[in-house]
């Protein structure tokens, strides 16, 4: 499903992950590694990519799908953290929800790896002559 109003910024450290490490500016310090600089950033700054969670689709259209999902379970874990870090136990259905996070997550560099060898080889069956 493509939106007419849509993320862009997509984050692989999740904002509310990051505001853990603001000052009371709203700022943190993040490494450059490209640059191998140190810099003040906002979590908004800080730890995304311009549409790594949306493919682009037919007509320069975006598939936006697992950004939408990603935004709903960050939503949950975002709720979860302040207890985490306040050392408080978990109920059942918060551990649950934590543990789904963090395996989605993981999940999501195998499913964007196997995304890109699928579409690469695609790519090479359709341009390669039969013989």
């Amino acid at each position: 499903m493509v939106y007419a109003s849509r993320t862009k910024k997509q984050h692989f450290v999740p904002r509310f992950y990051l505001e853990q490490f603001t000052d009371n500016t709203g700022k943190l310090w993040t490494h450059d590694s490209k640059t191998d600089s140190l810099r003040q950033s906002t979590p908004e700054n800080t730890g995304y990519e311009t549409n790594i969670y949306s493919p682009e689709i037919a007509e320069g259209g975006r598939f936006d799908e697992l950004e939408l999902a990603l935004s709903k379970i960050e939503s949950t874990a975002s709720a979860i953290l302040p207890e985490l870090l306040a050392f408080k136990r978990l109920d059942a259905k918060a551990k649950g929800d934590f543990i789904s996070i963090m395996l989605y997550r993981f999940s999501l560099s195998a499913i964007f790896l196997l995304a890109v060898t699928c579409s690469v080889t695609s790519m090479a069956t359709t341009i390669t002559p039969e013989i």
